[in-house]
């Protein structure tokens, strides 16, 4: 071999390298910019999934703050209907306090003696 073709096959195996030098950049390159792709992809489901999260806590919260205030508003109800029902316990229990209560006259003798309209035996 002459050195001629010797430079040849030299400078074809340089080009050959730079083919494939520039054909794995070209590779890289487009392995880097769908791995880039991918990875913005990826940021936007993400986001989208925080957003759902967010909605789906917001509405969790939301519901259980109703029923809390339900419920407060039930024992609002309940505490007043409590209240009214120990009021009429109270006026009857007022009620049976004078039924019960007599006056106490002295007679001659020192006898204790009930008048007659607070008689403790039962109508009939």
């Amino acid at each position: 071999m002459d050195s001629g073709a010797i430079d040849w096959t030299i400078v074809s195996i340089c080009i050959a390298l730079a083919s494939v030098g520039i054909a794995l950049a070209g590779l890289i390159l487009a392995t880097t910019r769908g791995i880039r792709a991918d990875m913005r992809d990826i940021r936007a489901d993400m986001r989208a999934l925080s957003d759902r999260l967010d909605k789906r806590i917001d509405d969790l919260a939301a519901r259980q703050d109703k029923r809390i205030d339900d419920f407060a508003a039930r024992m609002e109800d309940r505490l007043g209907r409590l209240e009214q029902e120990q009021a009429r316990m109270n006026g009857v229990l007022e009620t049976i306090r004078a039924g019960l209560s007599y006056r106490v006259e002295r007679a001659d003798a020192g006898e204790r003696v009930a008048e007659d309209a607070e008689s403790y035996e039962p109508e009939g």
